[in-house]
């Protein structure tokens, strides 16, 4: 391959992974013009994806005791979903976290039983086989593996805040760490339905996750939220990159999504300085073959609305 066309295709790589150049640059069958940009996942990973996509667009990137002023004015810079960076190949996502997120992520992903034994809050069946160096995450009798690279120390710190107030009898992955809890195969079959995008649905939410630095920039974006169910699926951010920014990466014809704007006459108004509207929440829809419609909606930040409700009042 040609250095120059390498080079390329390293950028871009980095420009939907975030990936550093170092360790991008190991995995030259990624690179190879031959090969998928940005590789699908097997259809058993990309159902695990899509429920990490979901519990990582739940983080709170406030502080313990944080005022939404006070996290405001910190200005601290976080990655999107909290992922520093992700290697994305067909059997295996591996995942670098923001070293503050990773008691939040813990939390999310694993599971836990409710008092009561009826609802399971984190990935049901998730399970951690932890190493020094890094942690693979799976679901036991279930296909897909996500590699986590953190080390030992870090995950137990975290996962021992995960534990705090829980009784450990709750706790599935102490109590049954290489079988589903009970708790946990009834939810899933009671409630799972909510979750399960299909097939399509699945691989498409599972390539936004491997793309997920697209939403990123070089603005200050004050954070990003995912929510949502099999149908509709709500990715909100306050600040930073704009739609127009996003929608070239993601809709790009030859490593994006398959996917295509609702309404292809919506133009983008981030940078609308004369609306009114001061806080109003400019969004573009999406969707998919395979039924999925994922509304983009972008805030704009505190700052700028402060000083628009300010000139208003004035």
């Amino acid at each position: 391959m040609p250095h120059s066309h390498f080079q390329r295709r390293l950028r871009l790589f980095r420009s939907y992974t975030g990936c550093p150049a170092t360790i991008a640059g190991r995995h030259w069958s990624v690179l190879d013009t031959a090969q998928p940009l940005i590789p699908a996942a097997s259809p058993g990973l990309a159902v695990l994806e899509t429920r990490l996509l979901f519990a990582c667009g739940q983080l709170d990137y406030r502080r313990e005791d944080e005022s939404l002023e006070e996290w405001a004015n910190r200005r601290t810079c976080y990655p999107p979903l909290g992922i520093r960076y992700l290697v994305p190949e067909p059997e295996e996502l591996q995942v670098s976290l923001h070293p503050y997120l990773v008691p939040q992520f813990v939390d999310q992903v694993l599971p836990r039983v409710e008092a009561e034994g009826a609802e399971v809050h984190g990935i049901a069946g998730l399970r951690a086989r932890v190493h020094d160096r890094f942690v693979l995450l799976y679901r036991p009798g279930r296909a897909g593996r996500i590699r986590v690279r953190i080390s030992r120390r870090r995950w137990d710190q975290a996962a021992r805040h995960a534990l705090r107030g829980v009784s450990h009898g709750n706790v599935p992955w102490l109590t049954h760490p290489d079988t589903w809890h009970p708790a946990e195969t009834a939810f899933h079959d009671r409630y799972g339905y909510l979750r399960d995008c299909g097939p399509n649905g699945s691989a498409f939410l599972s390539g936004l996750l491997r793309r997920c630095h697209a939403l990123n920039g070089n603005d200050y974006t004050q954070y990003w939220h995912l929510w949502g169910n099999r149908r509709r699926v709500e990715l909100e951010w306050r600040g930073g990159v704009t739609h127009q920014s996003v929608l070239d990466r993601l809709l790009d014809p030859r490593h994006g999504l398959n996917a295509q704007p609702d309404d292809p006459t919506r133009t983008c108004r981030c940078d609308d300085t004369t609306t009114d509207t001061f806080n109003e929440c400019f969004s573009i829809v999406l969707r998919t073959p395979g039924g999925i419609s994922l509304n983009l909606r972008r805030h704009r930040p505190y700052e700028v609305e402060d000083q628009a409700l300010a000139s208003r009042v004035g």
